[in-house]
């Protein structure tokens, strides 16, 4: 991705496409062409606040919810980082050290990298 400016709740991909979140923005990290975005995860609801956009500006996906997958309190469950793993994965992690590594293709959760 050749260059983005985020402001507030919005994200421009080369200054041409805007993107609008319901939330604020409070991380980013890029990869691949895309950047992997995480919104202010405090009215989150089940921690879908990570988000893949594409080099062309429309978001690829929004992160599964955690608790399709495992018996956890929502509150166990809001997103508060994103970053990679050792392996280079995109893991997204909550207040309690509970880590979800994310398919980047399409942000289905594909395993745990807990961080307690």
């Amino acid at each position: 991705m050749e260059k983005f400016r985020i402001i507030n709740n919005k994200v421009w991909v080369d200054d041409y496409e805007e993107i609008w979140f319901k939330k604020n923005i409070i991380g980013i990290m890029g990869h691949n062409n895309k950047l992997f975005i995480l919104t202010d995860p405090e009215s989150s609801d089940g921690g879908q606040n990570v988000y893949a956009v594409s080099d062309k500006g429309k978001i690829d996906w929004q992160m599964q919810d955690p608790r399709e997958m495992y018996n956890l309190d929502e509150s166990d469950t809001r997103i508060f980082n994103i970053r990679f793993n050792k392996k280079n994965e995109v893991v997204a992690s909550g207040y309690v050290g509970h880590g979800f590594v994310l398919d980047p293709l399409n942000g289905k959760i594909i395993g745990r990298d807990d961080t307690k």
